[in-house]
């Protein structure tokens, strides 16, 4: 073989690792670049808006539809056509006994639907994600082909998740829960005195969420790069959590974006909610219509932003092992 063929395949084995190599830049920096991709990407998430009040529609409708004579009748015609949305969903939990089943039905069928569009999704967009130069990246057009052609291993990884990272931490927070519960007896109080007790264990279980959701995101990167396509999940799965952890400045980042994303979720949809609340009283359905819609791309934003902020984080991993033999 001679030089140059042996140059080629050098360049072509290392062409592969280029984006392993870790950046330790200013603690904001992935943030700040995350939040530039995606902003410079104004068809991907009104894409991906689109699409998830599309699936809201449709799971929505037949629900809507066997209510129509409900729905027709005063006082909650006329609560609906100033846009006061709280009358009709007081009107649907104190109906008959046919409405809460079907509600119950087409919310649990939705987070599923929403669930699974999202895994299925997640390798394509991940990639679009990445940094530009990195020989992972595709384009917007090659999103959904990249998403298809790794669809099976997104399903395995994120199921996996839920099994040995999310469930047990469902566990572990009912039961704290309940043992908070024991002692001053919260729940025989006022709901706002409830709300307080346990608002620091469900903002620890928010954070502690979002930052598994990094984790297994910064999974699906690694396995993405990889060669071997049967890779064995859980063995990456724990290989990404020890180069996590051993990666303070990536774990510093890690907690820092998961409790970054639960305040700005959490001010976002409080503050969309109280805003269109306050139009509604006023008769003003059209702009209470407009933030809700308005308060819906901006989950996609974020959701999207979570997901460039995974990809840089995943560039500051230094080079696992089997990446480092020559």
């Amino acid at each position: 073989m001679d030089r140059a063929d042996s140059e080629s395949l050098i360049s072509s084995s290392e062409s592969g690792e280029q984006a392993h190599q870790p950046d330790l830049g200013p603690a904001h920096r992935p943030f700040s670049a995350a939040w530039r991709r995606v902003m410079g990407r104004p068809g991907l998430w009104l894409g991906l808006w689109l699409l998830f009040q599309a699936l809201g529609v449709l799971l929505m409708l037949p629900v809507f539809l066997g209510l129509y004579q409900r729905l027709g009748r005063r006082p909650i015609a006329t609560a609906l056509a100033r846009g006061q949305v709280d009358f009709l969903w007081a009107e649907l939990l104190n109906g008959d006994g046919a409405i809460l089943p079907s509600l119950l039905a087409a919310l649990l069928v939705g987070l599923c639907l929403r669930w699974a569009l999202q895994v299925a999704l997640s390798s394509g967009l991940l990639a679009t994600l990445l940094r530009p130069g990195t020989p992972q990246r595709v384009a917007s057009d090659g999103l959904l082909l990249r998403a298809m052609s790794s669809m099976g291993m997104a399903f395995r990884l994120h199921a996996l998740s839920l099994l040995v990272l999310r469930l047990p931490l469902l566990v572990v927070l009912v039961g704290a829960g309940a043992l908070i519960g024991r002692g001053d007896r919260p729940l025989m109080g006022t709901a706002t005195a409830a709300l307080l007790h346990y608002a620091p264990l469900v903002l620890l279980g928010l954070c502690a969420w979002s930052a598994l959701s990094f984790v297994v995101h910064i999974t699906q990167l690694s396995l993405l790069t990889r060669r071997e396509s049967n890779a064995k999940t859980l063995r990456a799965l724990r290989q990404g959590l020890r180069q996590i952890v051993a990666a303070k400045p990536v774990l510093r980042g890690l907690v820092g974006a998961a409790v970054l994303s639960v305040l700005i979720f959490a001010a976002w949809i409080v503050a969309a909610r109280l805003l269109a609340a306050a139009l509604d009283v006023r008769l003003y359905v059209g702009a209470a219509l407009l933030v809700r819609q308005v308060a819906a791309l901006g989950r996609s934003l974020l959701s999207l932003w979570q997901l460039a902020v995974a990809a840089e984080l995943w560039h500051r991993l230094p080079a696992p092992e089997t990446q480092t033999r020559i």
